[in-house]
């Protein structure tokens, strides 16, 4: 009996091993739109979303078509979205269920347009994904600053990243172990 227990344990956890293996390998697509701001918080949600076990792309998408791109799953997800109330492709992408507003990108912010939208098959394909995403807040006065960096003071956004992932790390920390966990729900 005990070896038969050892064997169902050891089978269930090899299939959770391959089931989470294989969703991870297959990349989470981020947009990316010309925007200095957009970029950082995409390349954050990025960098956390690979430190959580994921494999994720960055594809540059037009602004004025990224919500149907996202309703299609040709883009899984922009974490920065600030036109969705006067879009109308945000409008006719939202209405057809295969998106989903996770809240807002930055706290202590007085602009509740900045929202984090996922096409909604992201919540089957990688539900601890979803959860770090809606997990995911970031300071405005951090943005600013980062901005500012890559803006003003023309330094390379990879290093602006780098710099503030390894100055925040607890905080990433957060939506990454809150990833992880997503199986023993």
């Amino acid at each position: 009996m005990m070896a038969h227990s050892r064997n169902l344990i050891l089978t269930i956890a090899l299939l959770a091993a391959a089931i989470s293996g294989a969703r991870a390998a297959e990349a989470i697509k981020i947009a990316l739109n010309p925007e200095t701001g957009q970029r950082i918080i995409a390349q954050i949600a990025g960098e956390a979303l690979q430190e959580a076990g994921f494999a994720v792309e960055y594809v540059t998408v037009p602004v004025a078509i990224q919500y149907s791109q996202i309703a299609a799953g040709a883009v899984h997800v922009q974490p920065n979205a600030s036109d969705t109330a006067d879009s109308e492709d945000y409008k006719a992408a939202f209405a057809t269920g295969k998106i989903a507003d996770v809240g807002r990108t930055a706290a202590e912010s007085g602009n509740t347009r900045s929202r984090k939208i996922i096409w909604t098959g992201v919540n089957g394909k990688w539900p601890g994904a979803a959860k770090l995403l809606r997990n995911m807040t970031l300071r405005s006065a951090d943005l600013q600053k980062m901005a500012a960096d890559v803006d003003e003071e023309g330094r390379d956004i990879d290093a602006v990243v780098t710099e503030w992932m390894a100055a925040n790390r607890k905080r990433w920390k957060f939506w990454t172990a809150a990833s992880t966990n997503w199986m023993k729900q």
